[in-house]
């Protein structure tokens, strides 16, 4: 009650100088980069997924803002945050990686007219190098006596190194793609943060439809928490802040796949003749009873086909499709 009390009150004091909205931005601008180290996958990812929906946004870009749950998940990301022992910060490696890229400053856009395909093996080739390192699955070895939780702080405080590594490797390899699909006529999204953010949802979607552990409880969290992210960085206007939270997010995601064991990948998910509807897909979400994570799987998927459209591969579909049963998961 404190911290909500605490934040409530810093966005009482910003209100006077603008709308609600802006309010918000100059709030979570204040607050957001000291926290994302140790935050922003803080509680199973649950503080940025309270923050992002509390922006809903439509497939326009239009925002649909809910201050009350935007100091919740701030209140929520300060009692979780545990600050890792050691390695460097997510603002140190930002300003490497954008003085290394020579990004600029560009405000996040949703959509570019004509789209990108399914981005998700640029995130997916991480996760399988990650997967195949010795150093950790000596870690994992040693670590299988923790819960999730311990297992989530040791992986941060003793494989810094590791994940600082993957996650500049990661960010070296977005950028690359970025500068290949700019070359092509007609394909070119609005900036380097845009195309990351899609290839981000892309991969962390292929992780969960497609890991040897079907329905992952913890990665279908960072499902939902790439959308939420995804909201998030449009109300930091600095490249150095926006890669910072991207740099801080990836660590956490590479953190929640070595803490469940780094499940093996089963391949692309198997050709279907059909796939249900949209409407048949929520439909049954829906009479599934109350349960958010349902909900948030479907709607973030959903979302992400109505913003970048159905990739060839027809991911968001597939995906929701087997949250909801019409399809096998491939592990099966």
């Amino acid at each position: 009650p404190e911290l909500v009390r605490f934040f409530s009150a810093q966005l009482e004091s910003l209100s006077t100088s603008g709308g609600p909205e802006s309010a918000l931005a100059l709030l979570l601008q204040r607050h957001v980069p000291d926290l994302v180290d140790g935050g922003i996958g803080s509680a199973a990812f649950h503080p940025t997924i309270h923050i992002g929906y509390g922006l809903m946004q439509d497939s326009d870009g239009e925002f649909i803002v809910s201050s009350r749950d935007v100091v919740d998940g701030l209140a929520y990301m300060v009692f979780s945050c545990r600050h890792p022992v050691g390695g460097r910060s997510s603002a140190e490696i930002a300003e490497s990686m954008v003085k290394e890229l020579a990004l600029n400053s560009d405000v996040p856009q949703w959509k570019w007219e004509s789209g990108i395909p399914d981005l998700s093996d640029a995130l997916l080739s991480i996760v399988s190098d990650i997967h195949t390192d010795k150093g950790m699955r000596d870690f994992i070895r040693q670590s299988t006596e923790l819960g999730f939780g311990r297992r989530m702080t040791a992986t941060g405080d003793h494989c810094h190194d590791f994940l600082d590594r993957y996650t500049e490797k990661t960010l070296k390899s977005l950028h690359a793609r970025f500068t290949a699909v700019n070359g092509l006529a007609g394909k070119k999204p609005p900036s380097f943060i845009t195309f990351a953010m899609k290839a981000i949802i892309d991969g962390i979607i292929a992780l969960y439809a497609n890991s040897s552990v079907a329905d992952d409880f913890f990665i279908l969290h960072g499902v939902t928490s790439s959308w939420a992210l995804r909201r998030m960085l449009y109300y930091f206007d600095s490249v150095v802040v926006q890669v910072q939270i991207l740099v801080a997010y990836l660590k956490a995601i590479f953190s929640t796949y070595v803490t469940q064991g780094m499940p093996a990948l089963v391949g692309k998910q198997r050709p279907v003749d059909s796939l249900p509807s949209w409407n048949d897909i929520i439909k049954k979400a829906v009479d599934s009873g109350n349960e958010e994570h349902v909900f948030k799987l479907v709607y973030t998927c959903h979302e992400a086909e109505k913003v970048y459209g159905s990739p060839s591969s027809q991911l968001y579909k597939r995906t929701a499709a087997q949250k909801m049963g019409f399809l096998p998961w491939p592990a099966v």
